[in-house]
């Protein structure tokens, strides 16, 4: 009766938690329909065990063992306990109830780690490595019930998650167990007393797991911890008291990590302490393990890449703030906020990271500023295009609205190119990241604005300007691009009006005038491009110096098809020989029609529409499209018997820059100015003395030449993206002041006309060109224009170097320096690397529409980035255009795996504390002077900006003389197949030169040299190779002596190794080396005897007849061949070169007996040919000495 009553209460008390808990456990395969109600079962259970239902809540597990096979695992992740559970003021709340029953907290606990005991259970230390005071008899109870729960396991976060396969559960075993350990020691456990005790025992369990496949699992738990320290700090037990909860509760989520930093730092310094001390232990165990991790067996760029950037990310180093070091700045030129990388971005910011990476391995503050263009045209286009897929137009919204459209299209697309730069291995300061629409950009665009039109250098004005009629608005003389094209040469004919008869029409072709008529009369023929525009013409203008057309002087001819009759006028203006000599006048529609419209006071007629439409100012073809009608209007002309004759003609067409099918329409129109040459006078010296210097130089007479011949800058644009013009008109005259903001323009508008209000204002209706808020980037990036002279503008200004294409020399780097001494009373930079135009590998300039621009993160996913950026930089000569093949991407690629696998090699030697050799001598001395001289030529490279020449150096510093002859030198010798240990001196010399190569790639590859840096020596957290100072001292002459004697001695090799490639003597036979005559190479015999596997090396007056000769300079060398070779045959082949040798002996001497040749040739040229007879003579001489010797035998 007892034990039912006691089996009633235990099913009364399941009963009961389920009808609270209220979860429906499902069969397998269902699981997704029923993850709403795991999150509820969680939420109400922690409810369940916040009211003591301890006793129940074991019983309800016991109670789900008939559900073990019906139920499956969700991937646990005890971390998240600790830093994503359920938010910061609940977990507080969960923390004070398990603080208030820890029994509660331990179940909790249990039900996460089930798949893990299930795991490992034969892992005897794991249930006693979680061991808690006084409740050790809990974990025996929950390991019993845990064989009745099978693999059960429910995320404790009480979130929606996802299944894991049960092969999962043992690969993540080392993160897991892990994660838990960390758990008791900072979370809810709320353990002080055995504290140490559970450190020391974390490491004992963790030993014997890590050598079972789970070390980079637990590498990578170990190496958060270093970016999380804060995190954890904030998570110590007990740090802070339930009243002082409750303080910081009711206080702003803002202010919540002020309180909480506070609060442990007055009131726990002691546990600090303790787990400061922890986090010590931690980093330093994972150091060890980094340290002895082996490398994986190829490189991997996609794992190494990520987990670099992030770490530089996490440690700020890309970070500057002045101080008191030399400073070095790069802005960088700002990409289209809606832009995507491509391969001209690729090179220009490979070159501005390699200058910054290396600037600050010089302990420079380097400084690299990252932004992006708002770029009006190119921008509102994308815009404009977007609504109309909606069925909307620009013109049925305000400008406010469509500016909300534009806003959103740049918070959705914009910064794109900015992720992928950082792909790319980009280093810039991101935290500085500016938009050129941004508070602080805008500010100085209208205050520049206002100041230079109070200056009297901006005015509005009716000018002729470069019309898009695709984007509507006007372009500056800068945005329009002219392509050669095949056209057609139009030959109109315009009949002279009321001319029936000339009375001397004999004599004046005598006297040279071409006279044309047919049975209509006489006519004049005028040759155009564009027979569009004849609707405007306004008058017929010829030379009067021109002897064809006398004729015409003073009357007037007829428009065909429009039939207006049109005066002839005179101007020097005309070419004579281009054409017949007759220019039609259209001034609405030609820059130079326009002047001389204004010259000889002629009509204006504007026959186009702002969409390129022909206007109802034209008698015909009204709203037609203008290339449209060029093909009507030559048909209609020929029909007409008004066409002479048509003649293809190349011609070159102004396009706009932004919209490249779009040709440009020269259009009359009111527009706002920028008079430059106030500018031109104050931008030319800085450039033509040499203060600021241009590379490569040629780029300085483009410059001069634009300069001295500069047009005022037509700064209007017709849109609505961009930086609205202030000026604000206040009249119906269009009167108008110009002012910061609305209400200073009311002021001064009411100085002029007191009666103004400000509904009388109108804000006028353009923006800026874009240009006008670039050409102010180095200064308004530090803020330069709104709070002159502040710390940041004084110490980075002026910047260091700006990386640009040289098509934009005239729209941004000319004005950048032009804003620069205008405002700052100096040029922008000090240095301009302009790069080429990056083009296929045929020479063709990358484009879409051919098909020969690959995408640049493809790029980077195949080779890394790294091997991309080498592959760039290897034909990217500064100045000249690129020839990119894909080829160069693998070449870097494969530079990678040289890298890395000479890394293995030599962290995989074996190392004894024994004396060091006479060739690890040499050799360690030698690479020591080699490394001091290219340093020193680098360098000198680097201040030419001949960066591709750099990495040149660099690579085959690396890849021959490091790899191929160094590392060959000191490898240890192998023995019954097994290596011998390197000495000690040696292979801590080897580690050095290694970290100095390092230093010296990372700037152009930056990844795996981070990667190879870190695992070269004990590093703290936080350090990183591009805060490693590269120093080396200059070479000596003693430096260039030994490094001259090397380059013999590997010739002395190499010449070895010839002879056994030709004789087929297989390398591991051994050989002996004949010296013949003076002998100059002794000290280097070890390494000579290593490098070309020798027994022995032995001084000879004469060589050994069987002996196969080489010459070293003037040291001959010989290799006796004994029984390895076929006399009979060696002797035919050596027959063979000396028959060669002196046919060519004969060539030079005959040259060299022509007196003519002699006298006249330069002396260099006579000295190497007679150089090449002295060593003709001398192989020859050697040859048949050999011959001989070879007969004899």
């Amino acid at each position: 009766m007892i034990l039912n009553i006691i089996e009633a209460i235990d099913k009364l008390s399941v009963c009961l938690l389920q009808r609270i808990i209220r979860i429906q456990f499902i069969k397998s395969g269902s699981i997704n329909d029923g993850e709403q109600e795991i999150s509820q079962f969680f939420r109400r259970m922690l409810l369940v065990i916040s009211r003591e239902f301890n006793f129940q809540l074991i019983q309800f597990f016991s109670h789900l063992f008939p559900y073990i096979l019906t139920v499956f695992p969700i991937e646990a992740n005890i971390a998240c306990l600790v830093l994503n559970s359920i938010g910061l003021n609940k977990t507080r709340q969960c923390l004070r109830h398990a603080r208030k029953n820890p029994l509660v907290a331990i179940l909790l606990l249990q039900f996460d780690l089930l798949p893990i005991f299930q795991d490992l259970r034969n892992r005897g230390n794991i249930l006693r490595s979680l061991r808690i005071p006084k409740m050790s008899w809990i974990f025996s109870l929950l390991w019993h019930i845990r064989q009745g729960l099978g693999i059960l396991s429910i995320n404790l976060r009480g979130m929606i998650d996802m299944r894991m396969a049960g092969n999962h559960l043992p690969r993540q075993r080392i993160t897991d167990i892990g994660h838990i350990k960390l758990f008791l020691l900072f979370g809810y456990l709320c353990i002080e007393a055995d504290m140490q005790e559970h450190i020391a025992q974390f490491f004992a369990d963790v030993v014997d797991i890590i050598l079972d496949e789970g070390i980079a699992e637990f590498v990578c738990l170990l190496d958060g911890i270093g970016s999380q320290t804060l995190i954890r700090l904030l998570l110590v037990p007990w740090t802070i008291s339930p009243q002082r909860i409750q303080y910081v509760e009711k206080a702003p989520e803002s202010l919540h990590f002020f309180f909480f930093c506070v609060h442990i730092l007055l009131n726990n310094v002691a546990k600090i302490q303790l787990f400061a001390g922890f986090l010590v232990i931690l980093q330093r165990f994972l150091k060890i393990i980094k340290q002895n991790m082996e490398l994986a067996s190829k490189y991997d760029p996609k794992e190494v890449e990520s987990k670099w950037y992030q770490y530089w990310l996490d440690h700020k180093l890309f970070a500057s703030k002045p101080d008191g070091r030399q400073p070095y700045t790069i802005v960088i030129p700002p990409p289209n906020v809606t832009g995507v990388l491509h391969m001209g971005h690729m090179l220009n910011n490979t070159i501005q990271d390699i200058l910054v990476r290396r600037a600050r391995m010089e302990d420079k503050n380097a400084c690299w500023v990252p932004g992006t263009d708002h770029a009006s045209i190119a921008t509102e286009a994308k815009v404009v295009k977007k609504l109309a897929e909606q069925g909307i137009k620009k013109h049925d919204l305000t400008r406010d609205q469509f500016l909300e459209h534009a806003w959103d299209w740049t918070h959705e697309h914009g910064g794109i190119i900015l992720k992928q730069l950082r792909r790319l291995g980009a280093s810039c300061d991101w935290d500085r990241t500016a938009f050129t629409m941004d508070e602080t950009r805008s500010q100085s665009v209208i205050k520049v604005f206002v100041d230079l039109y109070n200056k009297g250098l901006i005015y509005r004005g009716l000018r002729m300007v470069n019309w898009d009629p695709k984007a509507l608005t006007a372009l500056s003389t800068e945005e329009v691009v002219y392509k050669e094209e095949q056209s057609h040469l139009f030959h109109l004919k315009y009949y002279v009006d009321g001319l029936t008869q000339l009375d001397n029409e004999e004599a004046l072709k005598a006297d040279g005038n071409i006279i044309h008529k047919d049975a209509k009369g006489y006519y004049a023929v005028v040759a155009t491009t564009r027979p569009e525009t004849i609707m405007g013409d306004t008058a017929m203008c010829i030379n009067p110096k021109d002897p064809k057309n006398q004729w015409l002087k003073g009357r007037k001819v007829i428009v065909p098809l429009v039939n207006r009759v049109i005066p002839v006028i005179e101007d020097r203006y005309v070419d004579i020989e281009f054409g017949t000599g007759c220019l039609k006048v259209t001034p609405a529609h030609d820059t130079n029609d326009y002047m001389l419209g204004k010259t000889h006071n002629l009509e204006t007629i504007d026959i186009f529409n702002p969409d390129g439409t022909i206007s109802e100012q034209s008698p015909i073809y009204v709203g037609m499209d203008r290339m449209d009608c060029r093909k009507q209007i030559s048909k209609d002309l020929q029909e007409a018997g008004l066409m002479e004759k048509i003649e293809d003609y190349i011609n070159k067409v102004g396009y706009s820059e932004r919209n490249p099918d779009t040709a440009i329409e020269p259009r009359l129109s009111l527009q706002w100015f920028l008079k430059m040459q106030h500018f031109a006078d104050i931008a030319l010296p800085p450039v033509m003395t040499g203060e600021m210097k241009f590379y490569p130089e040629k780029y300085k007479n483009t410059y001069k030449n634009w300069l001295e011949n500069i047009q005022d800058w037509c700064i209007s644009r017709q849109l609505w993206w961009g930086h609205r013009i202030p000026a604000y008109y206040y009249n119906e005259n269009d009167d108008y002041v110009v002012a910061e903001t609305r209400e200073e323009a009311l002021k001064l508008a009411q100085q002029k006309d007191p009666k103004v209000t400000d509904a009388d204002l109108r804000q006028d209706e353009d923006a800026l060109d874009t240009w006008f808020s670039s050409w102010l980037w180095p200064v308004s990036l530090f803020d330069g224009i709104n709070n002159p002279g502040n710390e940041e503008i004084n110490y980075y200004y002026p910047t260091s170097d700006l990386v640009t294409a040289p098509d934009i020399i005239f729209f941004w780097v000319a004005r950048m320096i032009m804003a620069g001494e205008e405002y700052m009373g100096t040029f922008p930079f000090k240095n301009v690397y302009f790069t080429g135009i990056v083009r296929d590998k045929l020479g063709r300039k990358m484009s879409k529409s051919l098909g020969n621009s690959p995408d640049p993160i493809e790029l980077i996913e195949k080779f890394g980035a790294d091997g991309v950026r080498m592959g760039m930089m290897l034909s990217a000569p500064a100045g000249n255009d690129i020839l990119f093949d894909e080829a160069l991407c693998e070449q870097g690629r494969n530079f990678n795996n040289k890298i890395w696998n000479a890394f293995r090699l030599v962290k995989g030697w074996k190392v004894a504390d024994i004396e060091q050799s006479e060739a690890g001598k040499t050799a360690t001395t030698w690479f020591e002077a080699k490394l001091r001289q290219t340093n020193a030529e680098v360098d000198d490279l680097f201040k030419k900006y001949r960066i591709s020449d750099a990495l040149m150096v660099v690579y085959k510093l690396f890849w021959d003389e490091f790899s191929s002859w160094y590392l060959e030198m000191v490898k240890p010798a192998y023995v019954n197949g097994e290596a011998l240990p390197i000495d000690k001196q040696t292979y801590d010399k080897t580690l050095g030169f290694f970290e100095i190569l390092l230093k010296m790639l990372h700037p152009f590859m930056p990844f795996i040299t981070e990667e190879l840096w870190q695992h070269l020596y004990d590093r703290q957290e936080g350090a990183s190779i591009m805060r490693d100072k590269l120093e080396l001292p200059a070479p000596t002459e003693a430096d260039n002596q030994l490094a001259a004697q090397i380059e013999n001695v590997k010739q002395i090799v190499s010449g070895v190794r010839m002879v056994r490639s030709s004789k087929n003597i297989a390398p591991r036979e051994q050989l002996e080396l004949q010296v013949v005559g003076q002998n100059d190479y002794a000290d280097f015999y070890p390494v000579i005897i290593k490098m070309a596997n020798l027994n022995s090396i032995n001084n000879v007056i004469e060589k050994d007849p069987t002996a196969s000769a080489f010459m070293v300079g003037t040291d001959e060398f010989a290799v006796p061949l004994g029984n390895m070779i076929d006399v009979e045959a060696e002797i035919q082949k050596m027959e063979t070169q000396l028959q060669h040798l002196e046919g060519f002996l004969a060539g030079i001497k005959k040259k060299l007996s022509n007196e003519r040749f002699v006298a006249n040739a330069p002396e260099q040229v006579v000295a190497l040919e007679r150089k090449k007879q002295s060593d003709s003579e001398e192989k020859i001489a050697s040859l048949k000495e050999s011959i001989a010797a070879l007969r004899k035998k």
